[in-house]
């Protein structure tokens, strides 16, 4: 089965996290929140509506260039692979 390739606009929601692994390999991570904008009739303007929020997990040269580059509030383009996780409450 093939991966769902997903392409997210938005703004870097948190600063990335470094570190490299027992390996050797460099992993960053960081928070991206994408916020969806509605056409408000009643306003006659543009409007916020809901903000959706993405884990951004990078490896190796990629990792080293967002942590060294990516800094909070940036807008970003993400284009990758979207794994979903389920959470359940009960």
């Amino acid at each position: 089965m093939n991966e769902s390739w997903v392409t997210v606009v938005g703004n870097a929601a948190t600063r990335p996290d470094f570190w490299e692994t027992a390996a050797g390999v460099a992993v960053a991570r960081f928070r991206l929140a994408a916020t969806v904008r509605r056409w408000d009739r009643g306003r006659d303007a543009w409007a916020d509506a809901y903000t959706s929020f993405y884990t951004v997990w990078t490896w190796r040269s990629l990792a080293a260039n967002v942590a060294g580059s990516v800094s909070l509030g940036e807008p970003l383009v993400v284009h990758g692979t979207l794994r979903g996780r389920e959470l359940s409450l009960i």
